[in-house]
């Protein structure tokens, strides 16, 4: 299996994100897609439910990944990563300060954020 970046999986998250708009993608919560989406499902062939064979949704792993480490650290890093990924630069500021601004960070306080996410990120890769 390749290993992709924190950086690769941030885009990955974001990319599955933006295309479902934060409702999910529509599969009852005993599938094994929503639970995988949910971050219930172990992945790489560990113990537990897996998806259908077949199941091609561009992100996935990655979305998986990341939010798996978002439920481990809590709303703050979600709001920072929606932030800075998914929502508007109309509505949260094309630079870093003016999304720091948003997030009522300063720009420090926001780039140790997304630093330590992405060693959250790296950990958790680590222990695959």
């Amino acid at each position: 299996e390749v290993r992709l970046s924190p950086d690769r999986l941030i885009e990955e998250w974001a990319s599955v994100s933006i295309r479902v708009d934060g409702t999910g993608l529509g599969h009852a919560r005993s599938s094994p897609i929503w639970r995988a989406m949910n971050g219930h499902l172990a992945t790489g062939g560990d113990y537990g439910s897996a998806l259908p064979r077949g199941v091609q949704i561009p992100g996935l792993r990655g979305y998986i990944r990341v939010e798996r480490v978002l439920r481990r650290l809590g709303p703050h890093y979600r709001q920072t990563l929606e932030a800075v990924h998914v929502k508007s630069s109309v509505e949260t500021g094309r630079t870093l300060r003016q999304i720091a601004d948003y997030l009522g960070l300063t720009l420090s306080g926001l780039t140790t954020r997304l630093s330590r996410f992405k060693e959250h990120l790296r950990d958790d890769g680590a222990q695959l």
